[in-house]
């Protein structure tokens, strides 16, 4: 009896030892895949995070030579309209070409800053003008050539406005107030363009006493638009 128990004894133990090596081993195995696992996650997350760093660099690149407009640049317009009734037969050389004689405008992207000048004299008294307008304007692609310009100044004038028609009570008269602008420009290149745009003006006028009027100036000037930087 006591020799069956003790091959009994003997079993037990032996069957308690190699259950127990069994689960050591699967445990051991189990903790070095799950470290295989996470060497793979962190290799594979290093080579994403180099190839999103590869690609953003690439993106900003290309975008930077395809869009050269997202630089700050200074554009300098003139009204030619003047000049070209010169060339033109049977033309009187000093047309009425509207209030803005040089415009200075600092773009990036699709928004610019503007400053307008205008002065404008003939031999006769009662044609002169000069002003001043300050604003901002913004840009729309309509195809490769065209253009659409949109923009909001506000202006301090004396005299007309030098375009036909002028209805202001005196032509020596001094105006204060805002206009909105809608001009069109055609892209001869990169640097070069020929706009016009037409005006609503309005604002106070000084006179025999301060009124409030309204002014439309239509597309009578013709700008050449250069780009210098």
């Amino acid at each position: 009896m006591q020799k069956i128990q003790a091959s009994a004894a003997v079993l037990f133990f032996l069957f308690i030892t190699q259950n127990g090596t069994a689960q050591v081993n699967d445990s051991t195995n189990c903790q070095q895949q799950v470290e295989l696992l996470k060497k793979e996650l962190r290799e594979s997350k290093e080579e994403y995070r180099k190839l999103l760093e590869a690609t953003t660099v690439v993106v900003v690149r290309k975008r930077e030579t395809e869009n050269p407009d997202n630089k700050p640049h200074t554009i300098i317009g003139m009204n030619m309209t003047t000049m070209l009734s010169r060339l033109v037969p049977f033309g009187n050389g000093v047309p009425l070409a509207g209030p803005t004689s040089l415009m200075f405008r600092k773009r990036q992207g699709n928004k610019a800053f503007r400053l307008g000048i205008g002065l404008n004299a003939r031999n006769e008294a009662d044609v002169f003008n000069a002003s001043l307008r300050i604003g901002v304007e913004r840009q729309k692609e309509l195809s490769k050539h065209f253009v659409f310009t949109r923009g909001f100044d506000g202006i301090l004038a004396t005299g007309s406005f030098n375009i036909p028609g002028f209805r202001f009570n005196d032509n020596t008269s001094n105006f204060l107030g805002a206009l909105l602008s809608l001009g069109l420009e055609y892209r001869l290149d990169k640097r070069i363009t020929l706009g016009t745009e037409t005006l609503l003006v309005a604002g106070f006028q000084n006179t025999s006493g301060s009124i409030f009027a309204t002014q439309i100036v239509p597309p009578l000037a013709l700008y050449l638009h250069a780009t210098i930087n």
